[in-house]
């Protein structure tokens, strides 16, 4: 490999990372060069045929890798539609790292899915196709029901609150579109108790997943967002990321402690991770001050369900079950099924009762001006013809049979 082969691959590398996108060779003898570079540590060989450079794989975290890949392999093939987490990524939605693994593309019903290497083909539809910076991805609402019914309960509500949160969707909007989708979809009784429980007010994914393993373990479904009393600045209130207002009216806090508020240069506004401690427990102390126990926990401890488990029932959190559509796929599907049913009752009911209720108005009101019309001739003076003997149904509208017909 001369050293002119190299610089050039180079140069191709380096416009691919200008345009925020691995490399893909096109030539044969690029891909050879590619090749060789990478069994010698100089490239990072993402998958076949697309390379990185070490410096610009390593300084990505695994969201960006995973849209820098999608970026190349979209130019590598135009006609490719992503799905499920890789669409929701490209849509600007919160996805756990844990679901990055693999790049998730559209097949119709009658395609090929399953694994291929970072590939895995998802048989969704790709009919209706959005455009996001040059990238083909499902429209949000599908990519957000796909994302609900494919990952598990936890991981797909932080699809669904970011879609909530971002305002890329409304609530009622994403539970008209599951119950929408025909029988027979797989995952779709998941996906509408996902919908059920989505908030747009979970500020990140940490949130949702924490709100999720609340749910599981059978505690109370914390508010989110509560406003809580600043002693010191009562203009600027505090804000739990998670409360539970109890019978006798005392207020339980729950806090997520991420480590990027103590790490992130932008989030420090100029101050140490030392200030950004000391505030956090001067903000603690004034909480505390106003009768509210605040509970934390970190990304590492909520994973580990016995420590939230203990953690909750310390701090006196109500315990009322796990719910049913939880903890069972088979009560789900009867939530689904009795959802759907009452929809088509409701559209049965503006269908043909409205119509029939229309017809009927416009029934009563032409028997009103049938029966008002004689009554106003005469008021003005003017006579009215007696009817004919053999209608006795009109006989009993006229002027002088009101008093016999009372009388009766």
């Amino acid at each position: 490999m001369s050293k002119a082969a190299r610089a050039r691959l180079m140069n191709q590398v380096n416009r691919a990372a200008a345009g925020l996108a691995f490399f893909s060779p096109d030539a044969e003898k690029d891909e050879r060069v590619a090749s060789r570079m990478a069994a010698a540590g100089d490239l990072v060989r993402v998958c076949p045929r697309v390379y990185a450079s070490p410096s610009d794989w390593e300084g990505l975290r695994p969201d960006a890798q995973h849209l820098w890949l999608a970026r190349a392999l979209q130019d590598k093939h135009p006609s490719w539609v992503f799905c499920g987490t890789t669409a929701a990524l490209i849509h600007g939605l919160s996805v756990s790292y844990y679901q990055l693994d693999r790049i998730m593309l559209a097949v119709g019903p009658h395609g090929h899915s399953g694994r291929m290497g970072t590939l895995r083909r998802m048989e969704t539809s790709a009919s209706n196709v959005a455009a996001i910076d040059g990238l083909r991805v499902t429209p949000i609402l599908q990519t957000v029901f796909d994302c609900m019914r494919w990952m598990p309960f936890s991981e797909g509500l932080v699809v669904a609150d970011s879609a909530l949160r971002a305002g890329l969707v409304e609530k009622d909007q994403l539970i008209e579109y599951v119950l929408s989708r025909g029988r027979g979809v797989r995952g779709a009784a998941q996906a509408y108790v996902c919908a059920l429980h989505a908030d747009g007010r979970a500020e990140n994914g940490g949130e949702s997943l924490s709100r999720a393993t609340m749910l599981e373990l059978g505690f109370a479904c914390p508010e989110l967002q509560v406003e809580v009393p600043n002693p010191l600045n009562p203009d600027h209130p505090y804000r739990l990321d998670f409360a539970w207002r109890l019978a006798n009216g005392q207020l339980i806090g729950g806090e997520h402690d991420g480590f990027e508020k103590y790490t992130n240069m932008e989030m420090l506004a100029g101050g140490s991770t030392l200030d950004a401690l000391v505030a956090e427990r001067q903000r603690e102390s004034y909480i505390a001050a106003a009768g509210i126990r605040v509970l934390r926990f970190t990304a590492r401890q909520r994973c580990d369900k016995v420590y939230m488990w203990r953690l909750l029932s310390t701090y006196g959190v109500p315990w009322v079950g796990t719910p049913k559509e939880i903890a069972s796929p088979r009560a789900a599907a009867r939530l689904l099924a009795r959802a759907r049913q009452q929809r088509r009752n409701e559209q049965w009911i503006r269908n043909h009762l409205q119509g029939t209720l229309q017809m009927q108005l416009g029934s009563c009101l032409v028997n009103i001006e049938v029966i008002q019309g004689p009554w106003h001739r005469r008021s003005a003076g003017r006579r009215t013809k007696r009817p004919e003997a053999g209608n006795p149904a009109a006989a009993d509208l006229l002027p002088g049979t009101v008093e016999k017909n009372l009388d009766k």
